[in-house]
């Protein structure tokens, strides 16, 4: 049985999470469950745009389940009739694009239970679908 460590011990249990896929024209959210401590170490997701032309703009925001803690936008637009991933990790780097791939950095957040990852994009067409996101965190039990 894998037992997560408390708040009060410096390291909590590494894990790799598969979020939930979300329907066509549909955002990522994810929500930390209850007596959880999460930090986030990276992020990972695709996006399937459809045919209809517009250039969709993806924002990743963690908020504390009302108010933005963090917010980034990707300078680089997504066209239609595209596979982009997207790669989100604690690295300081500026936003970099390569082959279909969208890499951007990750501050350092410890979230408490309510807090929520999510996509906000400009755009989104019925078409559209963003994959189940891919979390790597540590996490501890809140008590």
């Amino acid at each position: 049985m894998l037992i997560s460590p408390t708040i009060n011990s410096v390291h909590g249990r590494l894990l790799s999470i598969t979020g939930s896929d979300p329907a066509a024209q549909a955002e990522i959210s994810e929500t930390i469950p209850a007596r959880r401590r999460w930090a986030i170490k990276s992020i990972y997701f695709l996006l399937i745009t459809d045919g209809t032309v517009a250039n969709r703009h993806i924002s990743l925001i963690i908020d504390d389940g009302t108010n933005i803690l963090w917010k980034i936008t990707c300078a680089t637009p997504h066209p239609a009739s595209c596979n982009y991933s997207y790669s989100f990790a604690q690295i300081f780097a500026a936003e970099t694009l390569s082959n279909c791939s969208c890499f951007h950095s990750l501050p350092f957040l410890s979230l408490p239970a309510g807090a929520r990852i999510r996509t906000s994009t400009d755009e989104l067409k019925a078409g559209d679908n963003f994959s189940a996101p891919q979390l790597l965190i540590e996490e501890w039990i809140d008590p």
